[in-house]
């Protein structure tokens, strides 16, 4: 009776403990461990307390950490110490005031130049060189190397993919010469041979590259709750305009980057041109451009908001080019681009016709 006694107790407290077990394993699949660690890490509340890190979407966020980490054990410093210091950069960088004075960004007016001197900036960005000074960073050899082929720009993959394609050459040029082939000859195979050989030359040059230069990934901000007042965004859809096919086509693309991206402050322009034309204008013209704005009118009345429309249609007068022989619009493409830059910046002389809703702030 003991030895049945004492079994149920084993076969009991064996269940117990397979039971805490897997409790256990699913309490530990439950936990989001990316939100725990961000929250016990000094660093990570270093950041959210000084800077927009909070901000920033978690891949962003992770670049940073990961920067800090690269930084901090090629130094003397702590990572927590490298961060610090990098806070330190970016609120004490001069900025020259309205006088002309250079004052601390702390101090300095809200303007364009202070954006850059973001705290990712140091880290992250093109003024990481300034920190690496300031925390006596020693970078790898495998380091300098790749900073050293970047700053040969486009130089660094003309020349090697030259120099591949000429080394191809010559060797295809040597076995012809070894089959005993005439010089013409010879020249004129190796003119064939010469796109593909600078092709794949280019091809293995990119392969070698890739395995030692990685993409850098640009930091963003994470707006899940929808982009914010301060992040306003105009997409725009550049196009011409020669048909009502042409707008509606255009206006079906513009409601359906909408329905994609419905949340936040983003609005919405079609960037439009008539055809090049012998003419400035003329009746068909006007006739598509007001048919362009009625549709636009539909999808914001389709849309309402409380404040901005959310659509908007810019369209710009045609220019005589006396190149072409034609009335056109400026630059096509790159020019409305161009002076939709213009026109955000409050210059009212571009080719862009009077808005009948004026565009968000």
């Amino acid at each position: 009776e003991e030895i049945i006694i004492s079994e149920h107790h084993t076969l009991s407290s064996g269940n117990v403990t397979t039971g805490n077990i897997i409790r256990g394993l699913r309490l530990i699949n439950d936990v989001d461990w990316t939100v725990w660690f961000e929250g016990v890490s000094r660093i990570d509340t270093l950041l959210r307390e000084k800077t927009d890190f909070a901000a920033l979407d978690f891949f962003s966020r992770d670049q940073y950490r990961t920067a800090i980490e690269e930084l901090a054990r090629r130094s003397e410093l702590s990572e927590f110490r490298v961060a610090e210091k990098a806070i330190e950069l970016a609120g004490h960088v001069l900025i020259a005031d309205a006088s002309g004075a250079e004052v601390p960004q702390a101090e300095a007016p809200d303007t364009d130049a202070t954006v850059h001197t973001d705290v990712g900036f140091f880290l992250v960005g093109p003024r990481r060189l300034e920190l690496e000074k300031a925390i006596g960073y020693r970078p790898t050899i495998s380091v300098t190397v790749k900073r050293a082929f970047s700053a040969t720009g486009w130089l660094g993959v003309v020349v090697p993919v030259f120099a591949l394609t000429v080394l191809l050459l010559a060797l295809a040029g040597n076995a012809l010469d070894h089959l005993g082939l005439a010089l013409p000859s010879i020249v004129l195979m190796l003119a064939l041979f010469a796109v593909p050989a600078s092709e794949g030359a280019l091809a293995f040059f990119n392969t070698v590259v890739s395995l030692f230069l990685k993409p850098t990934r640009l930091v963003g901000y994470d707006y899940k709750h929808g982009v914010p007042a301060e992040a306003r965004t105009l997409v725009v859809v550049p196009s011409l305009i020669g048909s009502r096919d042409d707008v509606e086509e255009n206006i079906r693309n513009i409601e359906v980057h909408h329905l994609a991206n419905s949340a936040g402050e983003i609005h919405f322009a079609l960037l439009s041109d008539w055809p090049d034309s012998k003419t400035e204008i003329d009746a068909a013209d006007i006739e598509i451009l007001q048919f362009a704005r009625d549709e636009i009118a539909r999808l914001n009345a389709r849309y309402p908001t409380e404040g901005a429309p959310l659509f908007y249609v810019l369209h710009r007068r045609r220019l005589y080019n006396a190149a072409q022989g034609c009335w056109m619009g400026w630059e096509r493409k790159r020019g409305k681009l161009h002076e939709l830059n213009l026109l955000l910046r409050g210059d009212s002389d571009t080719t862009y016709l009077p808005l009948d809703v004026p565009l968000p702030e």
